[in-house]
């Protein structure tokens, strides 16, 4: 992009200026939420690109869609169409802008960007605001371990700066328009869900298929410090996370051994609360490392850990309105305050909430946004008029029925999750597309939170068995190297669910 508009000044190469803009404009494209991502690789295709970044250490292998760049793209729109006299333009910088404006703050500034976590470019379906495995030195980065990680709710100068001097230079300015919000669209039936979890397991005599007691022996090796890390590898590991204590990790290994049966001593339990309620900011939220900034995300696994340890978060008042202030006009949630929402950062807001005995300042327009997730297929998308996938049919139906509204149509919804599976018997994130190891679990679970399994659940029992590796632990890919916690709960949890031996409200409150 910097290249582009610096060529885009001389009119006497604009025409090779032209042809870096319309690169661009034509494989970068940001295919859920309109703008564009930061690079591809030299197909052409925005993607995912381990190697190269390992071995060139320069970058994340992640593309993100940073708020400067879509800046200097409007700007090359306005040079283009002024040396060509042309107006096609005009609809692409209207659309730039409106993408600028999606990440202006309240209280002033522009946030970095949007990322998505652990899914490619073509299919960006977990909107998790990090941008994952950034250099060592990256402004604004933290480190746990070996691994990198931008907050993109940060403000950095260069935003501020590109942002200001574009808007200046094209005479534009940025206008926050009011959204209608159809409040007719809110279920109007009564949550099915029992809230109760007087019993989390209902101790039947059941027979997994994955090695549990191989598991608690690898979750055993995960312990570090105050808490738990991604894996039980010591650092350094190149790409591989290792063992340094994460927010995250430490809400799924308590999750998991609390549905194992398996007791954590007091000392333990003490333990893992000080080391993440150090995490907690002034403005009430919680942080993955003490010092950082706080967001929805890290927020949620700490108020849910501490409600699996049967603890009460520090100033919980100022907690619940930390996340109470991240709720935008849409009735959504963003990761932090005036982040754009999705129906994600909804979801785990609203079950940190209801953990705390509190609901959003406005439940109708929350419902609102996400009903209209929902789209003609039945299934839901991250956002409005987002394709659907499984992970967001997940985080929508649970959120409505913990919000105490039965989702509209779900019966149909039902029969749009049970196509999505496979042969194998793990399910696609979406129809026709590839099978997919997180999506599975957010199928399984959004089926059990409407009462339902799987099409052929002994299938699906068994794919999820061939998943745990020869350590104990379980990765994304079949017959490979254990991967994080993330992989354990999601095995350890949709095998418990495929028995019917899980409380469905666990299942929406723990994810």
């Amino acid at each position: 992009l910097y290249k582009a508009y610096e060529i885009l000044q001389d009119p006497g190469v604009i025409e090779k200026g032209k042809s870096y803009f319309d690169f661009i404009v034509n494989n970068l494209k940001h295919p859920l939420t309109g703008g564009f991502w930061n690079k591809a690789n030299y197909k052409g295709e925005a993607r995912v690109e381990p190697v190269e970044s390992y071995y060139n250490n320069d970058e994340s292998p992640f593309p993100v869609k940073y708020t400067h760049d879509q800046a200097l793209l409007f700007l090359c729109t306005q040079l283009i169409s002024k040396y060509h006299k042309a107006t096609e333009y005009k609809s692409l910088a209207e659309e730039l802008l409106c993408q600028v404006d999606k990440f202006k703050s309240k209280d002033g500034g522009m946030f970095i960007g949007q990322g998505n976590w652990f899914s490619t470019p073509t299919d960006p379906t977990v909107p998790l605001i990090r941008h994952f495995m950034v250099p060592h030195h990256t402004p604004g980065a933290f480190y746990a371990g070996n691994t990198g990680y931008l907050p993109l709710h940060e403000k950095q100068a260069k935003t501020q700066a590109i942002t200001l001097w574009v808007l200046n230079t094209a005479n534009a300015r940025l206008v926050n328009e009011d959204k209608d919000i159809n409040l007719d669209m809110i279920p109007k039936h009564k949550s099915e869900l029992k809230q109760n979890l007087d019993t989390i397991t209902y101790h039947k005599d059941v027979k997994l298929k994955i090695d549990e007691k191989s598991y608690l022996n690898w979750l055993d090796k995960t312990k570090s410090g105050a808490g738990f890390g991604l894996t039980p590898y010591k650092s350094p590991l190149g790409f591989r996370s290792d063992k340094s204590p994460q927010n995250f990790s430490a809400l799924h290994v308590v999750s998991d051994l609390t549905i194992m049966g398996e007791k954590i001593s007091n000392e333990d339990r003490e333990s893992i609360l000080r080391g993440m309620f150090d995490c907690q900011n002034e403005d009430g939220g919680f942080a993955e490392q003490p010092g950082h900034l706080s967001e929805v995300f890290t927020t949620y696994c700490v108020i849910l850990t501490a409600y699996i340890l049967k603890s009460k978060v520090p100033n919980e008042k100022k907690c619940i309105e930390f996340i109470q202030k991240c709720q935008n006009d849409d009735g959504g949630f963003g990761n932090s305050e005036g982040y754009p929402s999705d129906v994600w950062h909804t979801n785990l807001a609203v079950l940190g909430l209801h953990a705390m005995n509190a609901t959003p300042l406005s439940i109708d327009k929350c419902l609102a946004f996400v009903a209209a997730c929902q789209n003609d297929d039945f299934g839901y998308g991250v956002t409005p008029n987002a394709p659907s996938e499984t992970f967001s049919v997940f985080r929508a139906i649970d959120t409505l029925l913990v919000l105490g509204k039965q989702p509209t149509k779900y019966e149909e919804t039902i029969k749009w999750l049970k196509q999505c599976q496979t042969e194998n018997g793990g399910f696609r994130y979406k129809p026709n597309a590839n099978e997919s190891f997180v999506g599975s679990y957010h199928a399984i679970a959004a089926l059990y939170l409407l009462g339902e399994l799987p099409l052929n659940a002994e299938k699906c029992k068994e794919w999820l068995s061939k998943h745990q590796s020869k350590d104990g632990g379980f990765s994304r890919a079949i017959n490979a190297p254990s991967d994080t916690t993330d992989e354990g709960f999601i095995c350890l949890q949709a095998s418990y669910m495929l028995e019917r031996n899980l409380n469905p409200y666990w299942v929406a409150i723990i994810t």
